[in-house]
């Protein structure tokens, strides 16, 4: 008699099992790795958006500083006194400036989808809209050519310059 035992497995069965196993084992591998990607992609996303916000502030920061200390011909340019020619160049620079600064802020904005600063990027144009500064159709024109994400924010300058009046 023979002591041969049968066990129903054969070689190729237990090879293909194996490999079974070595497949799910790589998935889970690489759904652990995307995972762990994602993590490091979001907190990468994060630390740019701070970084952003700290280059708008100190942007804002910025023109704050050269209106302060160019406080007299920024007072007379607001108000529409005639100023001499080096001080509409100054005037106008400080304009530039922020106008700009607020149109940077708000392309950051805009690319980050964040609906809440946009608005009050909007409400901030639509408030100086009738300013000295922001009634120069150059500068109107400059942020029109950057693009069309620029529209909204040329729209709320004219709503705020017609003094809430839509055409």
């Amino acid at each position: 008699m023979s002591s041969k035992i049968t066990t129903g497995i054969t070689f190729a069965a237990a090879t293909n099992a194996i490999g079974a196993i070595g497949i799910i084992g790589s998935l889970i591998a690489v759904l652990l790795e995307l995972q762990q990607n994602y993590i490091v992609m979001e907190e990468s996303n994060n630390l740019a958006r701070m970084e952003a916000s700290d280059r708008a502030f100190i942007n804002s920061l910025e023109v704050r500083r050269e209106i302060i200390d160019n406080i007299d011909i920024w007072v007379k340019g607001s108000a529409g006194y005639t100023l001499t020619e080096k001080e509409e160049v100054v005037f106008f620079n400080l304009c530039a400036n922020q106008i700009f600064a607020l149109a940077s802020a708000w392309e950051q904005d805009f690319y980050s989808a964040n609906q809440e600063k946009m608005q009050v990027r909007l409400d901030i144009a639509k408030s100086q809209g009738d300013s000295t500064c922001y009634d120069r159709p150059l500068f109107k024109q400059r942020l029109q050519g950057r693009g069309e994400i620029f529209a909204p924010l040329v729209e709320a300058i004219n709503l705020g310059s017609n003094r809430g009046i839509q055409n």
